[in-house]
C-alpha cells in the first residue's frame, strides 16, 4: 500500500534528527570524521575554533553543511538532471537544523565520554538508521554522494570506487586537521557501522534489479538512461489478465537509487508494475569487472 506524503516527510524528519544526534553527541565531541560534508563541517568545526568572535566555539557544524549541500543540489539538477524535490531539501535542511540546535543544548559535549569506540559504533548504528529512513521516503541528503555521481559520469568511474576515495580523503584531512593517528581508525569503525546497518535495513541490498511493466515505454527509457545514467533492456510482454502487448524492461540501479528510482517511474507511469529484487556479483558495463571506459574504447558505436 503506498503511504501518504505526510508519512513520508515525518520518517525524514525522524531520519534527520537521528542523523544530527549522531554527529552532535557521538562524532564531533570525538573528532570522528565519518566521511561526507559532515565529516568536512566537523574538521572545519574543530580548526574554526577561536577564530571568529561570533562563534568563538567554531563554525556551526549544521550552517556550513548548508553553504556545502545547497550548491552540491544545483550542481545536481544541473549536471545529473536530478529531480529529489522537497523531500530532499526538507531533509538536508532539517539536518542542518537540528545539528546547530542539539549542539546548542548540549554544549558539545559527547553522549558516551570516556570511550571513543562505543561513540563511533553507536554512532554509526544511529547515522545508518537515520539515512535509511530518509531514502526508504524518497528522500536523499544531497551530499558529495551528488559529486561522486558527476565525477561517475564525467571520467567513466565506477559510483562506489568515487565515493570510497571522497570519503577517504575526508578522513585524511581529520587525521591532519586533529594530529590524531586514531582518528581514521575510529572513522572506519563509525563508517562501517553505518554501512553494515543500511546493508541489513536496505532490502534492495547490495544492488538492485528494476523489473519494470508499462505502457509508457520511451518515457521510462527517457528516465534510465538519461536521469539515471543506467542502461537496460527490454522485451516484449503481454498482460496475463487482459492479453494486452506490454514492455518489461529490466534495469540495475545500485541500493542508494532504488527507492527514487521506484517513485519516479510511478510518477511517469501510476499503472506500472515494478518489483526490485537483489542483485549480486552484477558484471558489465557502468558495474564492476568491466571497466567503462575500456568498453567505451572497443565499442566506440555504443550508446552511452
Amino acid at each position: 500500500m503506498k503511504r501518504k506524503p505526510a508519512v513520508d516527510y515525518i520518517l525524514i524528519l525522524a531520519g534527520a534528527l537521528l542523523q544530527a544526534v549522531a554527529y552532535v553527541l557521538f562524532f564531533a565531541p570525538h573528532h570522528i570524521v565519518p566521511g561526507g560534508v559532515y565529516g568536512i563541517t566537523i574538521i572545519l568545526h574543530h580548526i574554526t575554533k577561536g577564530i571568529f568572535s561570533f562563534a568563538p566555539d567554531g563554525l556551526p557544524i549544521g550552517i556550513m553543511a548548508l553553504f556545502f549541500n545547497v550548491p552540491l543540489l544545483i550542481l545536481a539538477s544541473r549536471k545529473l538532471g536530478l529531480r529529489s524535490g522537497a523531500r530532499t531539501i526538507v531533509a538536508f535542511v532539517a539536518i542542518a537544523i537540528f545539528t546547530d540546535v542539539i549542539e546548542a543544548l548540549s554544549g558539545g559535549k559527547a553522549l558516551i565520554e570516556n570511550d571513543v569506540l562505543l561513540s563511533a559504533l553507536f554512532g554509526g548504528l544511529l547515522l545508518g538508521i537515520g539515512v535509511y529512513l530518509v531514502i526508504s521516503s524518497y528522500g536523499t541528503n544531497a551530499g558529495t554522494d551528488v559529486l561522486a555521481r558527476v565525477i561517475s559520469r564525467s571520467w567513466g568511474l565506477n559510483l562506489s570506487s568515487v565515493i570510497l576515495v571522497i570519503d577517504s580523503i575526508i578522513v585524511l584531512l581529520g587525521w591532519l586537521a586533529f594530529k590524531d593517528p586514531l582518528v581514521p581508525l575510529y572513522s572506519l569503525m563509525a563508517i562501517l557501522a553505518y554501512s553494515l546497518t543500511i546493508d541489513k535495513l536496505n532490502v534492495t541490498n547490495p544492488n538492485c534489479m528494476l523489473t519494470i511493466v508499462t505502457d509508457k515505454i520511451d518515457d521510462i527509457k527517457q528516465f534510465i538512461l538519461y536521469e539515471t545514467g543506467h542502461g537496460g533492456s527490454y522485451v516484449d510482454a503481454k498482460g496475463l489478465y487482459t492479453d494486452n502487448d506490454k514492455k518489461l524492461i529490466m534495469a540495475v540501479v545500485s541500493k542508494r537509487e532504488a527507492s527514487a528510482c521506484e517513485n519516479r517511474i510511478r510518477k511517469i507511469d501510476p499503472a506500472a508494475f515494478v518489483v526490485i529484487t537483489d542483485a549480486h556479483d552484477v558484471n558489465g558495463n557502468g558495474f564492476f569487472s568491466v571497466p567503462h571506459w575500456n568498453y567505451r574504447k572497443e565499442n566506440e558505436s555504443a550508446p552511452l
